[in-house]
């Protein structure tokens, strides 16, 4: 009888290890889930403003493109 509720002890003390680490593990993997969706979330603004940037050189190419070709045209007249 005594050796039965010793195994049951040890199982109830193993499982409860197991939970513990079950919770540790699980918080380890909210902050580094919290951390990830951060720097997620930066790098997207990272990428928005890279092609902002890169729309308003292409308006600036565009522009300059323009005028020469309306330079070329009144050098042809």
């Amino acid at each position: 009888m005594h050796s039965r509720k010793r195994d049951f002890d040890r199982k109830i003390e193993d499982l409860e290890e197991r939970m513990t680490r079950a919770a540790d593990d699980s918080d380890t993997f909210k902050r580094k889930n919290e951390i990830l969706t951060r720097d997620n979330h930066d790098l997207k603004k990272q990428v928005d403003i890279f092609i902002q940037k890169e729309d308003r050189t292409i308006l600036q190419y565009e522009k300059i493109m323009d005028q020469l070709k309306s330079e070329i045209k009144d050098k042809e007249r």
